[in-house]
């Protein structure tokens, strides 16, 4: 709407422009990426029609308020990033470091989600589908360690590395479910 608003009217919302085909983010688990700014609106809301800060800017903010510095989320939201370090950096906000992980999919390849309906995991095997999680993310318990949680919890906290995290998509494993 900013360029073709019609004579007498008035724009109702306030976007950001990022010129540019691409923005760089670098991510800890996936390396350097150019994300097209095509692909996250190079022109993009950041205060909507109603006056209320759009989902970009909320969450910029936000971080920046709470001191954030890390961020880990599925590899689904790089596009969501770019537009994000966009802000931070018209903004001049301080820098955050990303690590985009693998998401868990289902056979037909349908992210597991509760918007996708995905099947709830067995709440009675944790230890089961914490370990499979781990497996996915290409960490490897110990099979004693399989059967409690609280040790599985305290092997998987020590034994994080961010350079053996996997970079593909996830099949789900058995436990975790499917779409419902």
């Amino acid at each position: 709407c900013r360029l073709a608003i019609p004579p007498g009217k008035t724009s109702r919302t306030i976007r950001l422009h990022v010129p540019g085909p691409h923005v760089e983010v670098r991510d800890r688990v996936l390396g350097e990426n150019r994300i097209l700014t095509a692909d996250f609106g190079n022109d993009f809301v950041i205060q909507r029609a109603d006056d209320v800060a759009a989902y970009h800017l909320a969450c910029v903010v936000d971080d920046a308020a709470l001191g954030i510095t890390h961020i880990v989320r599925g590899a689904d939201l790089l596009t969501s990033t770019a537009a994000q370090q966009s802000l931070i950096q018209g903004l001049g906000l301080p820098e955050i470091l990303y690590a985009h992980i693998p998401i868990v999919v289902d056979a037909a390849r349908i992210k597991l989600s509760k918007r996708a309906h995905a099947t709830p995991t067995n709440q009675f095997a944790g230890a089961t589908v914490l370990s499979e999680a781990l497996h996915a993310l290409g960490m490897a318990p110990a099979p004693a360690l399989q059967t409690d949680i609280d040790e599985l919890l305290a092997w998987a906290i020590g034994a994080w590395d961010m350079a053996g995290v996997a970079t593909d998509t996830i099949l789900a494993p058995p436990h975790f479910g499917g779409a419902g």
